[in-house]
């Protein structure tokens, strides 16, 4: 027999699956989508949009706000990363950074 789901998980597991289902042509960057799988390494301006989901007993709606954006290229910095693993990454060809290191979750990039 079919359980109720609350308007809230309702809200929460559309938002993710359709975030998943648009990956990787449009990744989440903080509150938008960016259009493109390389878009941390495009250089100016491009596509985005901002999508938010409202659910309710008795409705669904979804707003799409369009919008170009100009990303600056990342910084190591701008993910939160220790400063001692910055250093032995830049001084050891053969490291590499962890995910666990990331501490910044700005940025969701799905396979």
């Amino acid at each position: 027999m079919p359980e109720r789901v609350t308007p809230t998980i309702f809200q929460v597991c559309l938002s993710y699956t359709l975030r998943a289902k648009l990956a990787p042509n449009w990744n989440q960057a903080g509150h938008l989508l960016i259009q493109g799988r390389n878009f941390l390494s495009q250089m100016g301006k491009q596509n985005a949009v901002v999508v938010d989901i409202s659910v309710s007993e008795t409705q669904l709606c979804i707003s799409v706000e369009i919008c170009r954006i100009y990303l600056p290229p990342p910084e190591l910095e701008d993910f939160d990363i220790s400063t001692n693993i910055i250093k032995n990454f830049n001084n050891d060809t053969t490291a590499i950074i962890s995910e666990y290191s990331i501490l910044s979750n700005w940025c969701y990039v799905l396979p």
